[in-house]
């Protein structure tokens, strides 16, 4: 059984071999963790590569939590993934920044740069710039057919060649979704398992909905989805059906090593993730 892995953003200038490399090296980890009949196979993986793609799409209108309108508004898709990214951290914004940045108004972009600074001071592993370019790529990736069809076009081959077992990480898990929904029963997918998702928040859903309606793919047998509750890019630990939709089994207990709760070694390393995995392929 083959394994699609569909990484997340800031891959740039990496490749294909780099990133299955990684993600090989964290299922090896992974099944002797879960303690699996067989170890990992590294000859079953595969990942389409689309980091460097993404950037040149997304070089035609570069966007930073530096810009916004001139009014001094903001989008509604960024203005929610910070608002959530702080509430995840256990950051008050009503006690976290100063008056007069508040008397703005929420809807300011002097308000949404405020909050970040105080993300990017709090909360390990997450800086502004990680911030401003995660919600660049996702706004992009949802607003933006040009950079919709460049990913898609590079992530669709890779399934619908047989049978195989998709895991998405971070934009990774949106992608995944989107595609799989599109495909329908055109493809088979014993299991999807998504890893740091963003996919809980109602702006996100909101954008794919302009593209399909929010259902559990028709070719997807099993969908498993697994959190560290420190990860404030995963948005909500869980996917249910109050924030998303039903059918998805949730793991919210990873503990990710390191500083970065979102890497993605450690959620491949986690025996549960892992033995979901190791099962699937059998």
């Amino acid at each position: 059984m083959r394994i699609v892995y569909i990484h997340g953003r800031a891959q740039k200038g990496k490749s294909a071999l780099e990133i299955k490399t990684v993600w090989d090296a964290g299922l090896i980890q992974g099944y002797r963790h879960a303690g699996a009949a067989e170890p990992f196979d590294p000859t079953t993986s595969e990942a389409p590569f689309y980091g460097d793609a993404l950037d040149v799409a997304m070089s035609s209108r570069a966007e930073t939590l530096e810009r916004g309108d001139p009014a001094g508004q903001v989008d509604p898709l960024t203005l929610a993934i910070v608002r959530r990214m702080a509430e995840r951290g256990g950051i008050d914004p009503g006690t976290a920044l100063e008056t007069d940045v508040l008397e703005r108004g929420p809807e300011r972009w002097e308000w949404v740069q405020a909050l970040a600074r105080v993300i990017d001071r709090r909360i390990p592993g997450v800086t502004r710039e990680v911030i401003g370019r995660f919600t660049a790529d996702v706004s992009a990736y949802l607003n933006r057919l040009d950079v919709r069809k460049v990913v898609h076009d590079i992530v669709r081959p890779h399934l619908t060649q047989g049978p195989c077992v998709v895991v998405g990480h971070s934009l990774g898990s949106v992608v995944g979704y989107s595609v799989l929904a599109e495909l329908g029963d055109q493809v088979d997918v014993p299991l999807y398992v998504t890893v740091g998702s963003p996919l809980g928040l109602e702006e996100i859903q909101i954008g794919l909905e302009d593209h399909h309606p929010l259902v559990f793919p028709a070719g997807v047998k099993s969908w498993r989805n697994a959190t560290d509750e420190k990860d404030v890019v995963a948005l909500y630990s869980a996917l249910t059906p109050s924030n998303f939709i039903a059918g998805i089994e949730n793991h919210t207990k990873v503990k990710n090593s390191g500083v970065d709760p979102h890497d993605i070694t450690g959620y491949l390393v986690d025996p549960k993730v892992a033995g979901w995995i190791a099962g699937a392929v059998g």
